[in-house]
């Protein structure tokens, strides 16, 4: 009887868990237009502030998920740090990652000064401002969202498909350190160049151990 009692608030509550979400999906559909609209047209550059804060964040969030997912896979850190503690990083920056990435083409959708259409930012080579950069930008979103959606599909899909897209990261991460530096209006500033010259030194460090750990592993077979 306590078995049954304890499982039966869990049946109730995963409807009303999707409820909550339906609702708060359709509170943005309905309150984020007009806000944003009002953004757009105060005098002060709300909406450039938060496009130039949400990319912040989207390289931020992206690349901690690229340096803690390397991590993971590279078995040299074991007893240094807790792999469940480092998945479990990895798997709340990538969320991070794709959410901040979608506020940032939201926001600058909606700002009027960007001249950014939603088919140019969701369209490689479709804007008719910077095409390159956004290019490069559009492209690393579309391959966070491949990343992403196979991870939600892994127990649904082989696991050397899994391997190769997740190894995509990597790729993504170049193409948006090249979209923020090409693209970003604060590349010049030395605290944003000191961000990108540290992250990109760690990644690159990352991959080498990774890649020196799996040598030492094939050495130590033969």
């Amino acid at each position: 009887m306590m078995a049954r009692r304890s499982a039966e608030p869990s049946l109730i509550m995963t409807p009303v868990r999707w409820l909550a979400v339906a609702c708060f999906g359709a509170a943005l559909v309905f309150v984020l237009p007009p806000l944003l609209a009002v953004a757009d047209g105060s005098e002060a550059p709300l909406l450039w502030y938060a496009g130039r804060a949400t990319g912040f964040v989207s390289y931020v969030a992206l690349w901690a998920s690229m340096f803690t997912g390397s991590l993971v896979s590279a078995r040299g850190v074991e007893g240094l740090l807790s792999r469940k503690w480092l998945m479990d990083f990895h798997q709340q920056w990538s969320l991070a990652a794709l959410v901040s990435v979608v506020a940032h083409v939201v926001v600058l959708v909606a700002h009027s000064f960007s001249d950014i259409t939603l088919s140019g930012a969701l369209v490689p080579y479709a804007s008719n401002v910077m095409r390159v950069p956004i290019a490069l930008g559009t492209v690393a979103f579309w391959g966070l969202v491949l990343i992403a959606g196979s991870s939600w599909l892994r127990a649904h899909i082989p696991y050397a498909w899994w391997r190769a897209i997740h190894a995509l990261a990597f790729g993504m991460c170049i193409l948006a350190f090249v979209h923020a530096l090409q693209a970003g209006s604060d590349s010049l500033a030395w605290p944003v160049r000191t961000l990108y010259v540290v992250t990109a030194a760690l990644a690159v460090g990352a991959v080498v151990a990774r890649y020196l750990v799996a040598a030492g592993r094939r050495e130590r077979r033969l």
